[in-house]
């Protein structure tokens, strides 16, 4: 399991929710692609992705791009 999907998992969100925050920069297949974690995302995604995330949290706590998508 993913970090990405042990987070969204953990605050009750669903792709849907990210991709209504950001719908002009987020699609469900990108946010499936970061949840599974089984392709890579551009580095545009992933930022894209991140400040979704970070909105959907509203303060929670913040996400940096290589807190989510760590190099391999």
């Amino acid at each position: 399991m993913s970090i990405i999907q042990q987070i969204l998992e953990s605050q009750g969100l669903s792709n849907h929710d990210l991709v209504q925050l950001l719908p002009q920069k987020l699609s469900h297949k990108t946010v499936q692609k970061a949840r599974t974690a089984k392709r890579p995302l551009s580095l545009k995604m992933q930022e894209s992705f991140t400040e979704a995330l970070n909105l959907a949290l509203k303060s929670k706590k913040s996400y940096t791009r290589e807190e989510l998508f760590p190099k391999i």
